[in-house]
């Protein structure tokens, strides 16, 4: 199956589960979204799928070099066989996940995706370049076991795809399939701090990897989510290096190293929890509908390079990554240290950005229409924010509940 109709179809499901839970917000007037945390959610997913985009022509280099010279064998791709790869990758999986929760090191690269106090199909896409590093190196298992390059992206497609519907609260229990698939229910669980949900359910599609190695657990009661030590909205920043300074803390007061990096998450007496919550994220009135379009945009480009990235030229990828990138920061960043208005930063970066877009070629019709548009609407709508200087637009003082 092609990979692109893989990416559309997860598209058009994440689309679907959107429409379902905001509806479901406003009939049972139920939090299930906070925009400035689902900024940060989409932020994260933007950046890491358009730095897979340079990291998956890597791994097909390794994945091709392996296949050919390491390979005890090769697998011939036949529908069998694609099943048997998606049942080893998760199985791989399930090691690698299981590990990333029970180390430290490696719990710092793994908690961005479980820091959100709100749980939504945004938080499937709250993942950092730093684990899909990680992830890859499992991933080399694969064309030494002799499955085909092309068939290991195609089904990591779907792998990852699989995943993005799982993070909703608006789909019940589904019967028996709880005790065969990952199921929504089942993954709410693994994202909970109640005591009995810490450490659970680490399959990726299959539960049975769970149930065979005790850690699966049944939903019950209501499931708190985000992580013990209660972060609540991060920037975009903050939110990629907080593990890492936990990890730092816990290297500075630790008896030893190994201990340190390599322990259980909380399980040493040196580990002291913070007296209050990091600097929170928040966006005040004027700028939510600008931050938001903006973010659409940077989305819908993050989509059209990811299926068009064969057509591009490598420059124009690496231009296109920078504008992306530039773009998320400038929107989840606070600017009390710049001494300039919010709207000259924003006038500069659109006229630069559209500047990088018109110099591409390689892009088809529909893109090109799309990009004209989106840099016309987005040079208009700077006129919309304050040119005034504002000391803080981005204020601390709302709490994360």
């Amino acid at each position: 199956m092609s990979g692109n109709i893989i990416i559309l179809g997860g598209f058009i499901l994440m689309l679907i589960i959107l429409v379902v839970e905001i509806g479901y917000q406003r009939k049972y007037r139920v939090k299930l979204y906070d925009l400035a945390d689902t900024i940060v959610n989409a932020a994260c997913g933007i950046s890491e799928r358009t730095f897979s985009i340079f990291l998956d022509s890597i791994l097909f280099v390794l994945f091709s070099s392996i296949f050919t010279h390491l390979a005890p064998w090769q697998i011939p791709v036949t529908p069998a066989t694609w099943f048997l790869l998606l049942v080893v990758m998760d199985f791989i999986w399930y090691w690698y996940h299981r590990w990333g929760h029970v180390t430290r090191f490696l719990w710092a690269i793994h908690s961005l995706h479980h820091q959100s106090e709100e749980f939504n199909i945004s938080v499937g896409f709250r993942i950092s370049i730093f684990q899909t590093i990680f992830r890859s190196t499992f991933w080399l298992l694969l064309p030494f076991l002799g499955f085909a390059p092309e068939a290991i992206f195609s089904v990591l497609v779907f792998h990852g795809v699989y995943q993005l519907p799982l993070h909703t609260q608006v789909i019940p229990r589904l019967g028996f399939l709880e005790y065969i698939f990952v199921t929504p229910s089942s993954h709410r669980v693994h994202h909970g701090v109640n005591n009995e949900y810490l450490d659970k359910n680490y399959g990726g599609v299959f539960i049975i990897w769970d149930i065979l190695f005790g850690t699966y657990a049944a939903e019950k009661e209501k499931v708190v989510f985000g992580i013990t030590e209660r972060t609540g909205r991060l920037g975009f920043i903050r939110a990629h290096w907080h593990g890492f300074v936990q990890v730092a803390n816990a290297v500075k007061n630790s008896p030893g190293m190994v201990e340190a990096m390599w322990g259980k998450p909380g399980s040493g007496s040196y580990e002291k929890s913070a007296s209050k919550k990091p600097p929170q994220f928040y966006i005040s009135g004027f700028l939510r509908s600008y931050l938001f379009f903006q973010l659409v945009g940077c989305f819908i480009l993050t989509i059209l390079l990811l299926l068009e990235q064969k057509n591009w030229l490598w420059y124009e990828k690496l231009l296109a990554t920078t504008m992306v990138a530039w773009s998320l920061i400038a929107i989840t960043q606070k600017r009390k240290i710049i001494k300039i208005s919010l709207s000259v930063l924003e006038a500069i970066r659109n006229v630069v950005s559209a500047g990088i877009i018109f110099s591409f070629q390689s892009y088809s019709g529909a893109t090109f229409v799309f990009l004209c548009t989106f840099c016309i609407l987005s040079l208009v709508s700077v006129f919309f924010l304050p040119w005034k200087r504002i000391d803080n637009p981005y204020p601390e003082e709302v709490s994360a509940e």
